[in-house]
């Protein structure tokens, strides 16, 4: 493996699961410094089209002794046609400490079509934590595609109320054949 200088700042927040117990067996666990610069290592291998997992794996397992991802079955998500589900989110990682541009910080919000991973809105906010802002975006979006999304699969974050009473709403007028409790509005 080529030696490239790792990114100076490691993950500053705390570990999930400090202890490192689970369900698998006990393992050793490197510091967050060794860990850091190892996986900044592999995003920057084949002239930075990072390694797959699988060969990230091996390398834990090489270097470390680690044993990652063993048990766990992997299934690809399915969805029965476009707007079957529709998932959304906010995104605030581009603040201000991270642009380094003084006070701007970039907000987004997205939609993405689960069947065919369109995205269907993808826009800068001032604020992606406001219920009417979020629920106006998402009113936008059903207009312009003239269709309402069977199931809007979300977190449970404090903007999403509007938009799902908007979303129910939305699913009785415009397809009440779906019964809600089959066919639950949002997710």
């Amino acid at each position: 493996m080529p030696a490239f200088a790792a990114v100076s700042q490691p993950f500053s927040g705390p570990m999930p699961n400090p202890t490192g117990k689970n369900q698998y067996q006990q393992q050793q666990y490197p510091s967050e410094d060794e860990l850091w610069a190892a996986l900044n290592l592999y995003a920057r291998e084949k002239n930075g089209a990072r390694l797959s997992t699988k060969e990230q794996q091996a390398w834990l397992k090489k270097e470390f002794g680690l044993s990652l991802g063993q048990g766990i079955p992997q299934v690809p998500l399915s969805s029965l046609s476009l707007m079957h589900q529709v998932h959304c989110d906010g995104y605030e990682k581009l603040n201000s400490q991270a642009l380094g541009m003084g006070t701007v910080t970039l907000s987004i919000y997205g939609f993405k079509d689960q069947f065919s991973s369109f995205i269907l809105a993808l826009k800068v906010l001032p604020d992606v934590r406001n219920v009417e802002t979020v629920c106006h975006l998402y009113l936008d979006m059903v207009e312009e595609y003239q269709s309402v999304p069977l199931q809007l699969v979300m977190d449970k974050g404090s903007e999403i109320d509007d938009m799902v009473h908007a979303q129910t709403y939305l699913c009785l007028q415009a397809a009440p054949e779906f019964a809600e409790e089959q066919w639950p509005a949002t997710l």
